[in-house]
């Protein structure tokens, strides 16, 4: 019995409470009196739930615990990131595998749990030799490039995997496949570029363009002069872009594929015409021309014993010099008439010729192993480049070093030295720039003077040659100021 309060609707103390709904009850009129059912929930930690606090997923009354929400959160990212990257059901449940394998079943939160999912899933890529580039990896997650690395690392580490080389000729076909640039583009041109891409990639191979670089800068300048062959406009920083790779890369591996085809294009006869700026405009010869180097099969060199062995009589001789002189004649007529009249510029360089210059029959347009590339005639045969540079650099080194040592001669001992007329032995000279005034200008840069100070120091040339200064500087000249 409520004997304090008054019913709202006879004013009677007589209230009680009912027993299945909790709410105050007028035992004379028998009204229920609204708003009147609270109860205060009173308790710690342990106490009374009270009615919604179940529907939440934190707290001591969930209806899951912390691990059970980690794990379903870490799920549900890992879904969506394999979604994104667009993994079959197979290779969804390897990934899946992985990550339970090793986190041992506890998966984990923070902003390294989509980087090691991601790393997993590139990992599982590689070992499905799917050409999918960290950079695009990288892109879905949304982090750097490095740092997901440095996580491959790590679970290859972790698993002791040997993941296979990557196929940069596997990353040209798919970037062709996926580009959207070419959407619009014939399914025969299409074809036509896959073999020609391919082919010019594995030249790059041949010429060592691709190592211990990254690959897919090569890619790209493949894709853009590709294009501009079958007249196709393409920027290369939209591609760039889309590969998710550095534009002045792909700019510096385009460049130096228009320097070796320069080089390949020096056999031809208007070879010495022919520079990087313009072998764009031959490169439908240039191409063919490796092509048929290509399908050439290298003999063993002729010998004056197998030239005597030959009875071939004058008359021969002369009939297949004159067939030669007619083919060569009845090509230049060919190229005169057709390539001048019939090149169209419509957006970019297109070639139209009147005969179809690429055949596609050399193997170096299918994909084969380095070995059989390597032992392929392309018509050069080039260093790799980051060999050739450090030679180039070590001769700059030997003729400063020449050069700082001959100015060390000159100056502490002046009358042994004997100047010639072409000799520049000072460290500046004038410029006349106007009538008063006069501009001096250095010869030397601090690289020389380094030179100089290890020299004096008595380092050993074939040390300094290598260029490692800092570290010479401080063995001999640092380190000897604190004896």
């Amino acid at each position: 019995m409520e004997g304090s309060r008054p019913c709202k609707n006879c004013g009677s103390r007589t209230l009680e409470s009912d027993y299945d709904t909790g709410s105050l009850v007028c035992s004379s009129c028998g009204v229920v009196q609204d708003f009147e059912n609270y109860q205060a929930q009173l308790g710690g930690i342990n106490g009374p739930t009270g009615t919604y606090i179940r529907v939440g997923t934190a707290g001591s009354g969930t209806n899951y615990s912390y691990k059970e929400t980690k794990i379903y959160k870490a799920q549900k990212l890992m879904e969506d990131l394999l979604f994104r990257l667009e993994f079959s059901p197979a290779m969804s449940s390897e990934v899946k595998a992985m990550v339970e394998r090793i986190t041992e079943g506890e998966y984990g939160q923070g902003d390294w749990l989509p980087i090691f999912i991601g790393a997993c899933a590139y990992v599982v890529m590689r070992k499905n030799n799917d050409t999918v580039p960290i950079t695009q990896v990288a892109a879905v997650v949304g982090c750097d490039v490095h740092e997901l690395g440095r996580m491959v690392g790590r679970v290859v580490e972790f698993l002791g995997l040997k993941l296979p080389e990557f196929d940069v000729v596997d990353a040209y076909k798919r970037a062709i496949r996926t580009c959207p640039s070419f959407i619009d583009v014939s399914r025969d041109k299409v074809k036509t570029m896959l073999r020609q891409g391919v082919f010019l990639v594995q030249c790059l191979v041949k010429w060592f363009v691709t190592t211990g670089r990254r690959p897919l800068p090569v890619v790209a300048a493949v894709i853009v002069f590709v294009a501009k062959l079958n007249g196709i406009d393409m920027q290369i920083g939209d591609l760039a872009n889309e590969l998710h790779v550095a534009v002045s890369t792909c700019r510096l591996r385009y460049k130096e594929l228009l320097e070796r085809l320069a080089e390949v294009a020096q056999a031809l006869p208007w070879g010495k015409d022919i520079t990087v700026k313009n072998v764009m405009k031959n490169a439908p010869f240039v191409i063919q021309y490796m092509e048929m180097k290509s399908m050439s099969e290298q003999s063993p060199g002729w010998s004056v014993e197998d030239l005597e062995k030959l009875k071939i009589s004058h008359e021969c001789l002369s009939a297949i010099y004159s067939k030669y002189v007619d083919e060569i004649s009845e090509n230049q007529s060919i190229v005169e008439s057709g390539v001048n009249s019939r090149r169209v510029r419509e957006g970019g360089d297109k070639f139209h010729t009147s005969f179809e210059w690429w055949k596609g029959n050399s193997d170096m347009s299918k994909k084969l192993f380095l070995k059989q590339i390597l032992d392929k005639d392309v018509g050069l045969d080039a260093m790799p480049p980051s060999f050739v540079n450090g030679l180039l650099a070590c001769q700059k080194r030997r003729a400063k070093i020449e050069a700082a040592k001959l100015r060390i001669e000159t100056i502490m001992n002046p009358w042994n030295v004997v100047l010639s007329d072409g000799g520049n032995l000072s460290l500046s000279k004038c410029v006349n720039v106007g009538k008063k005034r006069r501009k001096m200008q250095v010869d030397m840069d601090w690289e020389d003077f380094v030179i100089e100070t290890l020299l004096l120091h008595k380092v050993n040339e074939e040390e300094i040659e290598k260029g490692y200064y800092n570290t010479l500087l401080d063995l001999h000249v640092f380190d000897s100021w604190g004896m």
